[in-house]
């Protein structure tokens, strides 16, 4: 025999999905069991959730740099010197208001380290400003909490207020417990000492307070990373906050104190670049009154020296002149001289991150870079107040600063030049004029020289009151950086959710028994009924047998008590049509191993064979563990190993008769050959089948198992017709494979399988099958 093609793959028949059906819904008590349990528990598990809503709120940033709304327009015109526009600003905003320096005043504004909760049948609510109770910790104390403080606080019929918690301290856990008759109290705990009062002192403590106290920098990490949320539209200089909270309230405080705050912030960043401006401006103030006071003192001395009184009426056409273009010159002079305070400014060390005050340059590509330049620096010092120095937009700033102060540097070259030419231009103009004033008085010329002198230091001293004055309304006059679009009135609830609390916990509910049946069968390695079997191997099968709850190996034939004894009547009908031909008369009976009923179905088939009239033999062929004899109650020990071996030349001395069935001989085995393969394949075997055959009806072979021995495929030349014996919930599923391979090689004759032990009282079977009608069970009404 070929046996390699055991391990041949079978073609995968389609999935029988009624069949899945039929199985699992065998169990459909423990599968609804189970989804009742699991739906219960998602509604358990919902009631105890705390609830979440999410509030948002949408702000419009203004740039206000400079003070003026007016001066954005100028901004978006300096994209030809390399600056970039305010779209590139807004997510500079951005983490301002996501900062974590700007959250911790919201934080610790709020007071949102103090959570307060009770329980309303089981669900879990925080109470917020709605607290009956309030706690107070000194703000030091709560800066060195390693893990959250946790109190309950509880009223009892008794009078007394009971107070428990626990704190942690490098790692170690303490317990406290407290019973006061009245609060406030004060609680002493290793992370200090805890206050603890009644908001309204004539009111009773109605429901427990639960208190979680926590590190207010815990607390604004938490908040930066996990519950709110800073984004930017793609266009437009929209910021969109969104915190999630479980109370409303608590969220809607949140947000308008962050917006607060962050327009504080920014009006704070206006008024410091305006006040330093002012102190620059009062510093340069306090030389020019000491130099203008000198200017007009030596006007006065020299008018007193000279005695002069007018000017000539001869030089007034020349001095008009002159005055034009003294004008002019003294107009270049101020803005070369504010650019060379700029200059010095810019290379004072000290001033590396300080604004350059607007002292009103005419030059207006010199003024824009400088505007931007301040506007880097008031973003930069906003940022790094809340992040560290390795900050990726703070070094993406510091790289613009650098740009911008090399573009102011370019400019002042550009304008000094510029400046310079004008001054030696209009010099030139007025040596003309001097040439001419030559004429007049040595005293007049001198006068005017001092007078010149004099008004350039008054021109440049007004400039400084004017733009003193400017600084000082900037100050008084602040417009709000961020303006409320949409206010956090509305809040959506996104947590719990029931329909998907419930859908979880019905999936589990279905999925945990189906699963765990789908394990069972996976890891099962017998089979359960016909249907299973018959997936399994295509040898057809003939008979099912049910399970014998009696222990007699042969059934009552002669009534419908059993229901074996009707199966076994349609299985005999059944052979009649397989075997149609008169000389196929021999029916072996095999299995794969012992206890599958081989023996059992090969016994009650004879007996049920005889009871028809025909003449029936059957031969004990398991020659390595004989079982007929026993069953029968033969006591003599002589069988057909005796006549194979030739102990006993006489066959029919081996044959037993029955007095219970007499249409029924038996020939058992015998006793147990040293050789039984060999004496399987010996001539007298067909010699002795042949002559059976002329003097019975049927002749039916007890085998041996062929899992275990080879003996039994050598009785293929003696057989018409194979009986192989499986048993429902016994039989393992991979001896089918087995099976396949001897129909593949052709091993037994007329191959067929009669299942055994099937319980047909199962509603799987009761669905598929009627057998319990009329075979011995009641039918059910």
């Amino acid at each position: 025999m070929n046996i390699s093609r055991i391990d041949q793959p079978r073609i995968e028949k389609p999935i029988d999905w009624r069949e899945l059906f039929e199985r699992y819904g065998a169990y459909w008590r423990w599968i609804l069991l189970s989804a009742i349990v699991l739906i219960f528990a998602g509604l358990l598990t919902y009631r105890m959730q705390r609830d979440t809503f999410q509030l948002k709120s949408a702000v419009l940033i203004a740039d206000n740099s400079g003070g003026q709304m007016s001066q954005i327009s100028l901004l978006k015109q300096l994209d030809s010197y390399g600056i970039s526009s305010n779209s590139s600003n807004i997510y500079n905003e951005k983490q301002v208001i996501n900062s974590g320096e700007l959250i911790k005043k919201v934080v610790n504004d709020l007071q949102l380290y103090y959570i307060y909760e009770k329980r309303s049948y089981l669900k879990p609510i925080e109470l917020y400003n709605e607290s009956p109770i309030e706690v107070q910790m000194e703000y030091e104390d709560l800066l060195l909490i390693e893990r959250p403080v946790e109190l309950k606080i509880s009223y009892n019929s008794d009078g007394y207020y009971y107070i428990k918690g626990s704190t942690f301290k490098e790692e170690k856990r303490e317990k406290f417990a407290l019973k006061v008759t009245q609060l406030p109290a004060t609680v002493s705990t290793q992370a200090g000492k805890i206050q603890i009062t009644l908001k309204d002192p004539t009111q009773v403590l109605e429901d427990d307070i639960s208190v979680k106290i926590e590190n207010p920098i815990t607390v604004a990490k938490y908040y930066q990373t996990n519950t709110m949320s800073v984004e930017v539209p793609k266009k437009g200089d929209i910021v969109i906050i969104t915190i999630s909270e479980n109370n409303i309230q608590k969220g809607q405080d949140f947000l308008v104190r962050l917006i607060d705050l962050y327009n504080q912030d920014a009006i704070d960043q206006i008024n410091k670049s305006a006040n330093f401006t002012a102190i620059f401006i009062d510093g340069r103030l306090a030389i020019l009154t000491d130099e203008l006071t000198n200017v007009e003192q030596n006007l006065q001395t020299y008018k007193q020296q000279n005695k002069l009184t007018d000017i000539e009426s001869d030089a007034e056409l020349f001095l008009q002149r002159s005055n034009l273009y003294d004008q002019k010159r003294n107009e270049n002079e101020i803005q070369l001289q504010l650019i060379e305070y700029i200059e010095d400014f810019l290379q004072d060390p000290a001033n590396k991150y300080a604004l350059i005050p607007n002292l009103g340059l005419t030059d207006v590509g010199l003024v824009a870079v400088i505007q931007e330049y301040n506007k880097i620096l008031v973003s930069r010092e906003r940022i790094a107040s809340g992040s560290s120095h390795n900050n990726p937009t703070l070094q993406t700033m510091d790289l613009q600063i650098q740009s911008s102060r090399q573009s102011i540097q370019n400019s002042i070259a550009t304008s000094r030049k510029g400046l310079q030419i004008s001054i030696r231009e209009l010099e030139n103009q007025n040596a003309f004029l001097t040439s001419q004033l030559k004429k007049i008085p040595q005293q007049e010329r001198e006068f005017l020289e001092i007078k010149r002198q004099q008004e350039i230091k008054a021109s440049l001293y007004m400039f400084l009151l004017q733009k003193r004055e400017e600084a000082s309304l900037s100050m008084a006059i602040t417009i709000p950086k961020a303006r409320l679009l949409d206010a956090p009135d509305g809040a959506d609830k996104i947590a719990p959710k029931l329909a998907i609390i419930m859908f979880i916990a019905l999936f589990a509910g279905l999925l945990i028994p189906i699963g765990f049946l789908y394990l069972k069968f996976l890891f099962t390695t017998t089979f359960v009924d016909r249907k299973e079997l018959e997936s399994l191997t295509d040898v057809p099968v003939i008979a099912e047998l049910t399970h014998q709850k009696d222990l007699d190996v042969i059934i009552d034939h002669q009534t419908n008590s059993s229901a074996n004894s009707e199966l076994l009547r349609l299985l005999r009908s059944k052979l009649q049509f397989v075997m149609n031909h008169p000389k196929e008369k021999v029916i072996l009976v095999t299995s794969t191993q012992m206890g599958e009923g081989k023996t059992f179905v090969g016994i009650n088939l004879a007996v049920s064979i005889s009871l028809t009239g025909s003449k029936v033999l059957l031969i004990g062929l398991d020659l390595r563990k004989p079982m007929l004899a026993a069953h029968f109650g033969i006591t003599d020990q002589a069988g057909l190993s005796s006549y194979l071996s030739g102990i006993e030349n006489d066959y029919s001395k081996l044959i037993h008769q029955n007095a219970e069935f007499p249409n029924l001989n038996i020939m058992p085995a015998g006793i147990i050959p040293p050789n039984p393969n060999e004496l399987m394949l010996s001539t007298k075997l067909d010699d002795l089948l042949s002559e059976l055959r002329n003097q019975y009806d049927y002749i039916v072979l007890d085998t041996a198992p062929i899992g275990a021995v080879s003996d039994t495929f050598l009785l293929k030349r003696i057989s018409d017709l194979s009986l192989y014996i499986c048993r429902a919930n016994y039989s393992d599923k991979r001896n089918l494979e087995y099976l396949n391979s001897i129909k593949k090689d052709d091993l037994l004759q007329k191959l067929y399988i009669v299942i055994n032990d099937v319980d047909i009282e199962s509603k799987r079977y009761g669905s598929k099958y009627g057998y319990g009608y009329g075979y011995g069970y009641k039918a059910k009404q």
